[in-house]
């Protein structure tokens, strides 16, 4: 039977210079927990146990913080939480499938999450204007910003792009299945892996210096940068990508 997407919160924050929404409840251990953003930064840390931990803080006066609302919405594949400017936002709702659209202007609110995390729940990040940090050993991260920084720590399989800001990712293992990517435009990317991963990587940049702790030849061009090859014999695909700004890839310093 197919679950219906039930909105578990939908509450309007009061009007006033700082607004708080706090949210606790379960979710299943091999869900996702997926958070969509607009402006404001996002931060995950473990949970404490196996429930989902939400706290959001509101500043500002530009647009009335009373006119902001978190949905909380549960589905058969986990959680999803949205942030909604209620009379800016398209779809003026939160569900899987549809991410709602809004143009700010002249703003000075910012919506800041802070997110406990179950170990084994998947996590996906997304906001517009905000940097994202998530410290989850024992997730899998996927995490998205236009203008940000990303800052990542797993052993699990993870992802992060960003188009204005940089991508530190520290993982503690390269196991996972497909490609993986890192990616930013106006940015660097910084990669660290264990010096006995075994990984088949690719690294390219347009504008920027490359590096790599794992002996792979660096290529030089009119314009860009770029290396290539197996690590440890080859593994698991990891793809590093930036436009304006540099890529390292290194092991954990001893």
């Amino acid at each position: 039977m197919k679950l219906t997407p039930l909105i578990l919160t939908a509450a309007a924050l009061t009007a006033s210079a700082q607004s708080n929404f706090e949210w606790k409840g379960p979710i299943g251990p091999d869900q996702k927990l997926e958070i969509r953003n607009v402006i404001g930064d996002i931060k995950a840390v473990p949970a404490a146990g196996a429930d989902v931990e939400i706290s959001v803080r509101i500043t500002g006066t530009r647009p009335d913080p009373g006119t902001i609302r978190i949905d909380v919405v549960q589905h058969e594949g986990g959680i999803l939480v949205c942030t909604i400017y209620q009379g800016l936002s398209r779809p003026e709702h939160c569900a899987p499938g549809e991410t709602p659209s809004v143009t700010l202007t002249n703003t000075d609110v910012r919506v800041v999450y802070t997110i406990g995390v179950p170990a084994g729940v998947s996590f996906t990040p997304r906001t517009v204007n905000g940097n994202i940090t998530a410290d989850l050993p024992d997730s899998a991260v996927s995490a998205y910003t236009v203008n940000g920084r990303i800052a990542l720590a797993t052993s699990r399989a993870a992802d992060a792009h960003t188009v204005n800001g940089s991508v530190l990712a520290t993982l503690g293992s390269v196991e996972w299945e497909g490609t993986r990517e890192f990616g930013a435009v106006n940015g660097s990317v910084d990669v660290e892996i264990p010096e006995s991963a075994r990984a088949t990587v690719y690294a390219n940049t347009v504008f920027g210096a490359v590096s790599n702790d794992f002996g792979l030849t660096v290529h030089r061009n009119i314009v860009g940068r770029w290396f290539s090859g197996d690590v440890n014999g080859g593994g698991p695909s990891l793809v590093l990508g930036a436009v304006n700004g540099s890529i390292h890839l290194r092991h954990p310093v001893q």
